[in-house]
């Protein structure tokens, strides 16, 4: 093997995953019946969004929703560790959404 294929086997392998999380006042309750997983696209080093923004009001209404998470899964990351590249132009996370109670308007 080459340095170079060396290093980016090494930069593949060390780069992990990432999660973002906002919870409403109080901890997130622990209520999968509730929630809502959906994949969000990016391109171009994630910079340019090319999906429609995930809406909270949507699927729990305006004043009921408990916790929001995005983050870059095994799963998500797997494209671009495949095919070289891949992960400059196209970014995709996996946000979920945690509703209050059960007021939820999952469609």
């Amino acid at each position: 093997m080459t340095r170079w294929t060396l290093t980016l086997l090494a930069a593949s392998l060390l780069a992990g995953c990432h999660t973002i999380h906002f919870d409403r006042d109080q901890p997130a309750m622990d209520n999968k019946a509730l929630s809502q997983s959906q994949w969000h696209h990016n391109m171009g080093l994630a910079l340019v969004e090319v999906s429609e923004p995930v809406s909270v009001n949507r699927f729990c209404g305006a004043e009921n929703w408990d916790s929001v998470k995005t983050e870059t899964t095994f799963v998500n990351g797997l494209p671009g560790a495949l095919i070289p590249y891949l992960g400059l132009i196209w970014t995709p996370k996996t946000t979920t959404i945690q509703c209050r109670g059960e007021q939820s308007q999952v469609q």
